[in-house]
């Protein structure tokens, strides 16, 4: 670690890794393979990346987070459920060792259940909510039986790999709630993590599953069913039950629409932040100054009938808004289709919905999809997972689609070309065990280029397709070695006004090369949310560009601006240490 200063005479800690892999892919004969991008870029790492790598169920994306603060990121398995005598544990953690190895730390983590019997397991979110620098974790629990209370799962960070259960002494309320995911933000920009859990409505739950502790829809009338958790500063929560009207928006003013995700960002860059919810139906929710209020069909459709899956933002064509790319998929056999609905400067139109046209639009079963820049080329590129192919049963034509984002045309519209399988992602097996689900991207072995993970298993079934393995992919880079990236961390300071510790739901534009601009919001990484938050640095491509401006826009209002920051290196910038010009 070196310490650098920025023009304005701000220090600012940064990590250069210069890998060697750089160096001897360009002596190789780089210039052959600049040009083309049919060389494989991704290598399977799996096998010799972990020791074990049993077949599980699936519910929500892997997550990654540096649990034990040696810097490296290490990674969360969620397995959704575990038939147990006793106390259950239903995921999987894995140390990452720094060598390009894993350790399966599952039965020292402290990550199990307090009480015996089973609990379903479902969304796993990490953040920081005390300010200690050790990440937390927050499990969305289902109760078994179904009408038994049951806390959700908060898990303390001890700072190294190990966590202590907390729920009660937090103010964590319990429930018969069907819990889904939940996510990390500060709702009320105070500095401190709050809490957003999305819960399943069981009066609108498919015949044969309904909970009869719930009563019944009445009309348009439906129960509380998601909580709003208020951090009180003292390692507690305060339950906010309507929030603004938060709690109740998802039910979709009585339709059949129980959404078992969401996701967060601010649409608009008004400095709030917004939301979005998928499931059977999904919306857009904006974050307006007396509250929260949904937005109508003509803005993004409820697509009832699409069993939208993943929420991934991402600005697309570098504009500086995020653009919102949702998948849909089901483990029956029906019609599906992507949708990718475009940000004109804050607002969404349903019409501006642009998949077919940008050339990521398929009518496959798609669960996960993640943004990243994978070639560090300034365009964040696509990955999304297939567990089927059009119209056909799970497992049957499963391949992924890798979208690498071409860049703008004569007209500046960005446009994208599916290379999946001549990058080595595809995984095409036809096999009902191949149930390819949640993805993630991760710069795990810390050479500035994103890595991807796949997992399968479609979660709830009962047949094959309910668990599958993971797979491990290494970006091998034979043709992008000279494009160089920035990877940003945020630390808030202590002063007032601060944000949370991390700089959630911070704002951040890199400036480079010739007038060229790339924007990411940081909401824990990983490219997109499915069912589940990951904490990991935001990363940057800036094609060979060597400095770059980096802007910073905090929760807390503060605005930095860092100049002439060296490229191809790890950075961490502090709250309030370089203000905006």
């Amino acid at each position: 670690m070196q310490l650098h200063t920025s023009s304005t005479g701000t220090k600012y800690s940064a990590k250069f890794r210069r890998n060697g892999l750089l160096i001897l892919t360009f002596a190789a004969g780089l210039i052959g393979t600049l040009g083309s991008l049919s060389a494989e870029q991704f290598t399977e790492v799996t096998d010799t990346a972990f020791a074990t790598n049993p077949a599980t169920p699936t519910f929500g994306n892997p997550i990654w987070g540096d649990i034990n603060n040696d810097g490296h990121i290490d990674l969360i398995l969620p397995t959704f459920k575990a038939s147990c005598p006793s106390y259950c544990t239903a995921c999987i953690v894995y140390r990452n060792n720094g060598d390009g190895t894993f350790t399966d730390i599952t039965a020292t983590s402290g990550i199990v259940s307090p009480v015996p019997g089973e609990l379903q397991w479902r969304g796993f979110s990490l953040g920081d909510y005390d300010g200690d620098g050790n990440l937390d974790l927050y499990v969305s629990v289902m109760p078994l039986p179904k009408n038994v209370k049951k806390y959700d799962l908060l898990f303390k960070g001890n700072g190294d790999g190990t966590f202590s259960y907390v729920s009660p002494s937090a103010g964590i309320a319990s429930s018969t709630n069907w819990g889904q995911c939940s996510f990390w933000f500060d709702y009320n920009n105070d500095g401190l993590l709050d809490l957003f859990v999305k819960n399943f409505n069981p009066a609108l739950a498919p015949e044969g599953m309904s909970n009869t502790t719930q009563p019944p829809l009445l009309g348009k009338t439906s129960p509380i069913i998601s909580r709003l958790y208020i951090n009180s500063g003292n390692g507690t929560f305060r339950s906010s039950r309507r929030a603004a009207g938060l709690v109740g928006i998802t039910e979709f003013d009585g339709e059949k629409g129980h959404s078992t995700n969401g996701s967060f960002q601010d649409v608009d860059l008004d400095g709030d932040l917004d939301f979005a919810f998928s499931h059977d139906s999904n919306a857009l929710v904006t974050n307006e100054a007396r509250g929260f209020t949904q937005q109508p069909e003509t803005v993004i459709p409820r697509n009832n009938a699409w069993d939208t899956k993943s929420i991934s933002w991402g600005d697309y064509n570098n504009d500086g808004f995020p653009d919102l790319f949702v998948t849909s998929g089901s483990a029956v056999v029906k019609e599906h289709k992507t949708f990718l609905y475009h940000n004109n400067n804050g607002i969404f139109n349903a019409n501006d919905e642009v998949a077919q046209n940008a050339g990521v639009f398929t009518g496959g079963n798609t669960w996960g999809a993640v943004w990243g820049d994978y070639d560090n080329d300034g365009n964040l590129d696509l990955f999304v997972a297939v567990p089927a192919g059009v119209g056909v049963p799970i497992g049957t034509n499963n391949a992924n689609l890798l979208f690498h984002n071409l860049g703008p045309d004569g007209n500046g519209n960005y446009n994208f070309e599916e290379v999946a399988l001549d990058a080595g992602v595809q995984l095409r097996d036809n096999m009902e065990s191949s149930a390819h689900k949640g993805a993630t991207w991760v710069d795990y072995d810390n050479d500035g280029f994103l890595d991807l993970v796949v997992k399968d298993g479609t979660g709830i079934n009962t047949d094959t397709s309910a668990t599958g393995k993971i797979h491990l992919f290494k970006n091998v880079i034979p043709h992008t070695a000279l494009n160089r990236y920035l990877e940003v961390n945020l630390q808030a300071r202590t002063e007032s006004p601060h944000s949370n510790t991390r700089g959630i739901g911070a704002r951040v534009k890199v400036e480079y090369g010739d007038g060229k601009m790339a924007f990411r919001q940081n909401d824990g990484g990983g490219g997109g949310m499915f069912a589940s938050q990951s904490s990991q640095p935001l990363h940057f491509g800036v094609g060979n560009a060597t400095t770059a401006t980096v802007t910073v826009s905090w929760p807390s209002g503060v605005c930095d601006q860092f100049s002439n920051v060296a490229t191809n290196q790890a950075i961490t910038f502090i709250e309030g240490s370089s203000p905006c010009p």
